[in-house]
């Protein structure tokens, strides 16, 4: 992933929800990396998180870091799809598979 495809899937954590969907929209891949203003990561939200938070009754005009994963899994460097798969299972990864 080079840093174009990258940056469409930031989102500032001051940014609505609904800001962040388009983001997650636009990248295709179900998540969106919620920063701060040095673009320090913050946390991830994914296409699920949203879903759930429309569902319960939030306000998508709200800030996007009132429903972000705040700590997420994440993976320096790369590993295989076996072993992120195994690492998946009921969490957020951020990451690339080989």
């Amino acid at each position: 992933m080079d840093s174009k495809q990258i940056d469409i899937l930031l989102v500032n954590k001051e940014a609505s929800i609904k800001e962040a969907m388009q983001a997650i929209d636009r990248g295709s891949l179900g998540i969106a990396f919620i920063v701060d203003r040095n673009k320090k990561l913050f946390g991830v939200v994914t296409d699920g998180d949203v879903r759930r938070a429309v569902f319960s009754g939030v306000n998508i005009k709200k800030p996007i870091k009132v429903i972000t994963n705040k700590k997420p899994i994440v993976i320096e460097g790369r590993i295989s799809q076996k072993e992120m798969l195994s690492l998946k299972k009921g969490k957020d990864i951020i990451g690339r598979c080989r």
